[in-house]
């Protein structure tokens, strides 16, 4: 049975992992978009914050810059 975080009233908000910011592969705005997606499904939008984790700094600009400007366009789609 699968029980969604919504139903059980999870009070805290989450920044989902949806970008593996060990791979050196730039995600797309449109993948980045599925995994807010999912995770909609189990917490209202208000609880969900799309962010890099710490890693990030590991990668050089020419992956970084990109990266994130996909992550923003997908925050804005979702």
């Amino acid at each position: 049975m699968n029980i969604s975080t919504a139903t059980l009233g999870y009070p805290r908000q989450v920044g989902p992992g949806i970008y593996d910011v060990h791979s050196p592969a730039i995600p797309t705005a449109e993948s980045l978009t599925e995994g807010l997606c999912k995770c909609y499904q189990h917490l209202p939008t208000e609880q969900i914050w799309v962010n890099p984790d710490c890693g990030l700094k590991t990668r050089p600009w020419s992956e970084t810059i990109p990266a994130t400007r996909n992550m923003v366009k997908a925050a804005i789609a979702f």
